[in-house]
């Protein structure tokens, strides 16, 4: 996606509830990048900003985020989602995050129960590497469960206990007043270097 140079996209204030902006479900054959620099402001309309997802197994492709700047994430309860700012899903063999932020995402308090979850930036299914560098994750909240900056999840390696594949690296990130981890890990190889810790208020969960 060419977003320009500085491209802003607002959802209308008269616009009904959806479940994500971009929805991207890349086949093996592609790699996903984006270009330039953009602000989306989703006014409290979805319960995802960019949301690529990798439906075909083994590893394979690239993801390349940059410079992508997401606001007011909130998920509803009629759509069976977490409430994430960017979500990437899938047997991706190397995804970059840089550059980027996410503000404000909140769970609705009630909503249901599927996905109790709000997170800033999230990739899940890891079996490749990941790198989050330089960015920014602030306001995420959660009444129910989970309300985490950023979230890595890889794959299990079939009976070789907790071990997992893949290798997670965050560095020179920041996370300002998320209620709940900082950096959620579920992989065996992650590597945090360089990551600020803000809080408003102090929790017992990090």
């Amino acid at each position: 996606i060419d977003f320009g140079m500085n491209c802003k996209i607002e959802v209308a204030d008269s616009a009904a509830n959806f479940s994500a902006l971009f929805l991207i479900n890349q086949d093996i054959k592609y790699n996903f990048f984006t270009k330039g620099n953009v602000e989306i402001d989703l006014k409290n309309k979805a319960a995802c900003g960019l949301y690529i997802r990798r439906s075909t197994t083994g590893i394979g492709g690239i993801v390349n985020i940059s410079n992508v700047s997401i606001s007011n994430v909130y998920r509803y309860n009629e759509f069976n989602t977490p409430a994430r700012g960017i979500s990437i899903i899938g047997e991706f063999a190397t995804i970059f995050i840089n550059k980027c932020i996410v503000n404000n995402v909140f769970w609705q308090n009630g909503a249901n129960i599927y996905g109790q979850e709000a997170k800033g930036i999230v990739v899940a299914e890891l079996i490749g590497d990941v790198y989050i560098t330089d960015c920014l994750v602030t306001g995420v909240n959660s009444d129910v469960h989970d309300a985490d900056a950023y979230a890595v999840m890889a794959k299990y390696k079939s009976g070789v206990g907790s071990e997992t594949y893949g290798r997670a690296f965050i560095k020179n990130c920041i996370a300002r007043n998320c209620k709940g981890r900082s950096v959620k890990s579920q992989c065996s190889n992650t590597f945090v270097d360089g990551l600020t810790v803000l809080r408003n208020t102090l929790v017992s969960i990090d």
